[in-house]
């Protein structure tokens, strides 16, 4: 997605009731804080030799914040998810590999880093303000796997650095939410299984941090 398609998303998102709205290969997910877009995505992969499912779960600030995010993206990695997606708070991929019935969570990734430096940092308020981004995206990661039929994997290596401790956190209380359960998969690697029955409560809205 480019700036301006990013920016013209947003003026439309921001205009939709509050609550979830879903085509054929997205959801948009509104609330007062932020808007989620979760897509679909089917990638080539020469190594599985097909396609493969694959899904971007992204996080937008309000318009009046969309240019303080797109500036900030500059301080983080050139090529990556704030390069994918311009102005966002943040982006969890998900990505199918060898296995059918598995969703891998490939990353967990903020576009920002704090400070003051040029433009280039985002303020700690506005970081703060927007803190509850991750519970969000780990919400709809479930629910996009659960929906899917997959089985959603992570690898412990998100949650050993010290800035990932929180993520376990919010992890647990959005599993404890949607009555979702995180357990070991492996040595390396913790999944939540999919359901028969639906995830509850799936509408109640995830409070910012």
């Amino acid at each position: 997605m480019r700036d301006f398609e990013a920016r013209h998303f947003l003026q439309s998102a921001w205009k939709l009731p509050d609550g979830r709205h879903s085509d054929m290969s997205s959801t948009t997910i509104k609330d007062s804080k932020m808007v989620i877009l979760a897509e679909e995505k089917n990638t080539w992969s020469s190594k599985e030799g097909g396609e493969s499912l694959s899904a971007s779960i992204v996080a937008y600030p309000k318009l009046e914040h969309f240019d303080d995010f797109l500036k900030a993206s500059a301080g983080v990695r050139v090529i990556g998810p704030s390069f994918w997606n311009p102005g966002a708070v943040g982006t969890i991929y998900l990505k199918e590999r060898m296995e059918p019935n598995l969703l891998y969570v490939s990353y967990v990734q903020s576009h920002f880093k704090t400070g003051v430096d040029g433009g280039k940092l985002l303020s700690r308020s506005l970081a703060t303000k927007y803190g509850g981004w991750r519970k969000r995206c780990l919400k709809e990661a479930i629910l996009f796997a659960h929906k899917s039929g997959k089985d959603l994997v992570f690898s412990e290596e998100l949650f050993d650095f010290r800035k990932s401790k929180a993520l376990k956190k919010e992890l647990d209380e959005v599993c404890m939410e949607l009555k979702a359960k995180l357990e070991r998969f492996n040595a390396y690697e913790f999944i939540i299984r999919r359901k028969k029955e639906r995830f509850q409560p799936v509408e109640k809205r995830i409070q910012a941090v």
